[in-house]
């Protein structure tokens, strides 16, 4: 895939990602709301999970942290760190999938649904700065 095509599938999939974490955030932020929001909660776990899947697999297939390497073979141990993470990911997306939803105390379940947003969200930030970093340290110039 050309290098121009890549990158605007892969804004496309961030800015997809950013708009199901947004709503699993809302759908996730009232406790006394649980009972009616497990529906949806879950509809929207899953599509998370499909989504992250795909994502992690066009990062992965399309060579996304190749050219950090190929520019700056230093950030290896970053890179190894961060796809280790979407196995990781995946893994705990599963488990909050299958979660029994009635014999669960929500506030915990909640409380994991939270963590996982934010760590998808941080390992998307720092994908993002190695990336951005490579690119600074081949070009040679900074701010």
């Amino acid at each position: 895939m050309p290098r121009d095509d890549f990158e605007a599938e892969l804004n496309h999939q961030h800015r997809h990602l950013r708009d199901l974490l947004s709503e699993l955030g809302t759908l996730t932020r009232n406790p006394e709301g649980f009972e009616a929001a497990k529906g949806p909660l879950v509809a929207k776990l899953r599509a998370l999970r499909e989504t992250v899947q795909a994502h992690f697999a066009f990062e992965e297939e399309g060579g996304y942290m190749s050219d950090v390497l190929r520019k700056a073979p230093r950030f290896l141990p970053e890179v190894e760190r961060l796809e280790a993470q979407h196995t990781e990911i995946l893994r705990d997306l599963d488990r909050l999938t299958r979660t029994d939803l009635e014999k669960t105390e929500p506030e915990a379940f909640l409380d994991e649904v939270h963590s996982l947003i934010e760590r998808l969200g941080r390992h998307e930030r720092e994908e993002t700065d190695v990336v951005q970093r490579s690119v600074i340290e081949d070009t040679g110039t900074g701010d």
